[in-house]
């Protein structure tokens, strides 16, 4: 069947009785294999017979059994299942005892006997260890650096493969991880509060939460997270538009004195406190958490959560302690539930397995043999040093130094360029360089070369470089080229030109004549219109004392304004002492 995502502690109970685990290499070890038991299948068929299910034999008597216990074949597999190794077959030690050195396959002495079998044993669990390691030392190299442990079953499509994030296992639980998840289910789990203390913190962005791992279930069977604690904070700690801490920035380059730095690092201690209060605050349910979930980048923040300082709740070495095996946003609630989410859901993938055989049957691909590099002649030399001179001239439309370089290096108006195969005269028509056209018609330059939609005259997209080819056309004479042939259209003479140019400007002058006569009368109607409003406006402008007061004092100071009113106080003192006098005469 499709495996669908489902969450890591609630598994079904079929799936996880068939799960196996799945290593890097393809192969797929459920522990009991690891210890040598055998499937269920065959226990059933070996009941009231003598089995050793450890060596994978059947006797056809109690003596024969006890036996096989005593040996060293027996003993050699026991010693392999402590080592969580898997056990060889009869056929696979007798070949082992064979390669050993025949000195120390046996003793004659019969006091010797028993410790020269432990000698064979341990040089034989040496031995396997080493071919062991050599053989599993990359795969484990490769599932060290995995993520996700992978596990398959039966009741999976082919080919589909479960996976859970290793950070959920401890040291412990690597070693058997499908008994492990078995225990993490609720069902294994009843009664106990477990659950988990996450927390983000970068960029003035902090945000924890302890979450429970028991979901709350809805009327409609929908599952919901319970958090039993959460808080974010937020402060300006990081330099816009240039990023990193304002403490980051003063070890590197010292202590800044603006206003916005001193407000960062109040900032980075404000928050630093707050947190620390907060986590002092959680720290029975962080000392009771299963797991600890941090994501801090930057040595500023890991010492704002891990210290030192006194009584810190987090340290560095807490087993339980991991980072978020995936890329995260900003630190914010919502991105602390998507990373609880993404952390306890199950994965799935397709590992599509490629027969030994098939592969290493492909021949391997020939290596590429690289050309050798052709030399270039010194003609290819000369020519590619002229193309290049040439074209930056024509770029600047440097007509003299155009002409003179042609004539020092004794080469031709049509000369090829390397390796567009262009020539100087289509190039300056590419360019719209009308003097350059000129002077390279008048130097000889052909003017029919190339393809019809290539021929320069087409390339020239300016009106005034198609005129350099029709003026070329009449001064040069009809007898010169084909210029029919070139698309040149008829002949233009100078007086052409400056009449057209003449008619141009006389059209302008026309019409900037016109646009000036329009707005002039559309000036004037708009004031005949507004005629008779004008008494009304200047009634309306009229202020009364107050609002011309208001007026007088808009755009002063306080002080202004204050000297402004005891001018006036003055003023109007001195006219009552006038007042007063006039009337004691």
């Amino acid at each position: 069947m499709a495996h669908r995502s489902a969450y890591v502690f609630s598994l079904p109970e079929e799936l996880l009785a068939s799960l196996q685990y799945k290593t890097m290499s393809g192969k797929s070890n459920d522990e009991g294999s690891a210890t040598g038991k055998r499937p269920k299948e065959d226990i059933r068929q070996s009941i009231g017979t003598q089995t050793c299910v450890l060596c994978d034999l059947n006797f056809p008597s109690v003596a024969e059994q006890r036996s096989h216990a005593r040996s060293d074949f027996h003993n050699y597999n026991t010693k392999l299942k402590a080592r969580r190794q898997k056990p060889v077959s009869e056929n696979e030690f007798v070949r082992l005892i064979a390669t050993l050195d025949e000195s120390l396959s046996g003793s004659e002495s019969s006091e010797d006997s028993e410790s020269d079998d432990d000698d064979q044993i341990a040089l034989l669990l040496k031995r396997h260890a080493q071919i062991t390691d050599t053989e599993e030392a990359a795969e484990g190299q490769v599932e060290a650096r995995s993520t996700i442990i992978w596990f398959t079953s039966p009741l999976l499509s082919e080919d589909e493969h479960l996976g859970v994030y290793r950070v959920l296992f401890s040291k412990q639980d690597l070693s058997e991880p499908v008994s492990a998840l078995r225990r993490k289910q609720f069902s294994q789990t009843q009664g106990q509060n477990r659950h988990y203390f996450m927390c983000m913190l970068s960029g003035g962005h902090f945000a924890g939460m302890v979450i429970s791992l028991q979901p709350k279930f809805s009327r409609g069977g929908e599952a919901s997270p319970i958090i039993l604690a959460q808080k974010t904070f937020h402060r300006y700690t990081t330099r816009r538009k240039q990023g990193g801490a304002q403490s980051a920035n003063d070890n590197s380059k010292g202590n800044a004195h603006s206003a916005g730095s001193s407000l960062r690092r109040y900032n980075e201690a404000a928050l630093t406190q707050e947190i620390r209060a907060l986590l002092a605050e959680w720290r029975p349910l962080i000392q009771s958490a299963e797991r600890i979930f941090i994501r801090a980048t930057g040595s500023s923040n890991r010492r704002t959560l891990f210290g030192p300082y006194d009584n810190a709740v987090l340290t560095a070495k807490d087993e339980r302690i991991k980072g978020m095996p995936f890329s995260t946003g900003r630190p914010t609630h919502a991105e602390l539930l998507r990373a609880f989410a993404e952390l306890t859901q199950t994965k799935s993938k397709t590992f599509v397995e490629m027969p030994l055989m098939a592969v290493t049957a492909q021949p391997a691909p020939p290596k590429k043999v690289a050309a050798p590099a052709t030399k270039k002649s010194k003609q290819d030399e000369a020519a590619e040093l002229h193309t290049a001179q040439l074209q930056g001239f024509i770029r600047r439309s440097k007509v003299p130094k155009l002409l003179a370089y042609l004539a020092e290096n004794n080469l031709s108006p049509d000369f090829t360029f390397v390796p567009s195969g262009s020539t100087p005269i289509a190039f300056a028509a590419a360019n719209n360089s009308a003097a350059c056209v000129t002077a390279l018609l008048k130097a000889g330059a052909n003017p029919g070369g190339g393809a019809a939609a290539q021929r320069p005259y087409a390339l020239a997209t300016e009106r005034q470089t198609k005129d350099a080819f029709r003026l070329a056309r009449s001064q040069l004479g009809e007898d010169k080229w084909d210029w029919d042939a070139a698309g040149v259209p008829a002949s233009l003479t100078a007086e052409e030109v400056e009449k057209r140019l003449k008619a141009e400007r006389d059209d302008r002058a026309a019409a900037d004549a016109a646009e000036k006569e329009r707005r002039e009368q559309e000036l004037k109607r708009l004031r005949e219109k507004d005629k008779p409003f004008e008494p009304v406006k200047k009634k309306e402008v009229k202020m009364t004392p107050e609002e011309r007061r208001k007026e007088e004092a808009k755009g002063m100071t306080n002080e202004m304004r204050m000297k402004l009113e005891r001018e006036k106080r003055a003023r109007a003192a001195e006219s009552r002492i006038k007042m007063l006098q006039g009337k004691k005469t």
